[in-house]
């Protein structure tokens, strides 16, 4: 997560800059897709996935739906030349100064890249897993997942659970 953290640093800084006089105006992070958790591409992006799920459109609409829950200002989920076959979603939020759009977007811009890790931690992608329980290379920090897409006896629940 180490990107989300300096994504995160980077657009409450410019925030703050607004806020201080030091930067005019208001400024637009967008992206299109961040190939971690907005995409679905199985001719690149999410190819070979350990547990099979190149097709599975969900993550991007997942990303979108988390992404409007953080309160970004705007999201587009898109599609490219196959219906269904490749999904992304792209966002949008604003600094301008305001302790609203502080709030806006330290959460946007955690859970925007979170998802991604979640999404290959699902797929099997053991680094993704570390991260998510909290070992990490260039983290400590956890995620919290209330629910895996596992069949139940491979998911834990409760305070003490870490997905294995």
């Amino acid at each position: 997560m180490l990107y989300g953290i300096w994504r995160k640093k980077f657009g409450l800084a410019i925030n703050q800059a607004i806020k201080d006089g030091r930067i005019k105006g208001t400024v637009a992070f967008s992206r299109d897709n961040l190939d971690s958790g907005s995409i679905v591409n199985p001719t690149f992006e999410s190819e070979n996935m350990p547990d099979g799920g190149d097709y599975i459109s969900d993550w991007p609409y997942l990303n979108g739906l988390l992404d409007c829950a953080a309160g970004c200002d705007l999201i587009a989920i898109q599609q490219n030349y196959s219906m269904g076959e490749a999904v992304h979603t792209g966002v949008t939020m604003i600094a301008d100064g305001t302790e609203e759009a502080y709030r806006r977007l330290a959460a946007c811009l955690t859970t925007d890249s979170g998802i991604g890790v979640i999404c290959h931690a699902q797929a099997g992608y053991q680094s993704a897993k570390d991260v998510v329980n909290g070992k990490g290379k260039f983290t400590t920090d956890s995620i919290k997942v209330p629910l895996w897409w596992q069949p139940a006896e491979k998911v834990t629940f409760g305070p003490k659970g870490k997905y294995r």
